[in-house]
């Protein structure tokens, strides 16, 4: 590719300049779609409200991440930068039958309890996302990183038991909050049946969300 080319593409590519409205709050989002065609999308969109392209470049590439999510440390020169973000697509006999994302904190355990929930549990959409969740521990601009991760009020008592002994020893889910919290994440998701091509989703109650049809 010559610089010449690279000229070229970006000039097409260039967008509008933004709008003079004050720039939404910090956030994510994550879309799942499935259209009549059959084709499915698992998007999450971690700019933190800022636009896909975001008005960012480095000799002429575009920076597509705005460093919002690097929050414990930051990458240094040369090294590699990961975050967590997890859009995803499962597939039974190369047909989809999950389409699924999270765009808020605990996603990663939060996806983890809700595949295991439809697949392995076999629950309903609308069971595994009303389903008491753990989640990551909390974390507050005046106070940083809490100790402890957290646990959805509604677990069976029995089980909480098991679960706070061991974490006594482990130091790890000792908290117990609220149902439905936003602290535990946000499951997106359509399940597909192939065999009917009936798909099913449901908004989940611990932030905003929609599931609609067209």
């Amino acid at each position: 590719m010559t610089l010449e080319y690279a000229r070229t593409r970006m000039a097409l590519l260039e967008t509008a300049p933004p709008p003079s409205a004050p720039a939404p709050s910090p956030g994510t989002i994550h879309i799942s779609v499935v259209d009549g065609a059959g084709d499915v999308v698992s998007l999450t969109h971690p700019h933190m409200c800022s636009g896909f392209v975001n008005g960012l470049f480095c000799e002429g590439f575009q920076l597509s991440g705005g460093g919002s999510f690097f929050q414990r440390v930051m990458p240094g020169p040369g090294e590699r930068a990961s975050i967590y973000l997890a859009p995803n697509i499962v597939l039974r006999n190369g047909a989809p039958v999950i389409v699924s994302g999270s765009p808020s904190v605990s996603l990663v355990a939060n996806i983890l309890q809700n595949l295991v929930n439809l697949l392995d549990f076999g629950m309903s959409i609308e069971e595994s996302v009303r389903a008491p969740r753990f989640g990551a521990r909390p974390r507050t601009p005046e106070r940083g990183w809490e100790p402890g991760n957290i646990l959805e009020a509604g677990f069976d008592a029995a089980l909480l038991r098991e679960v706070r002994e061991w974490a006594g020893r482990e130091r790890l889910w000792t908290r117990v909050i609220n149902p439905w919290s936003p602290l535990t994440g946000n499951f997106e998701a359509i399940v597909l049946d192939p065999a009917s091509g009936v798909a099913r989703s449901c908004a989940d109650p611990r932030r905003v969300g929609a599931a609609e049809a067209a």
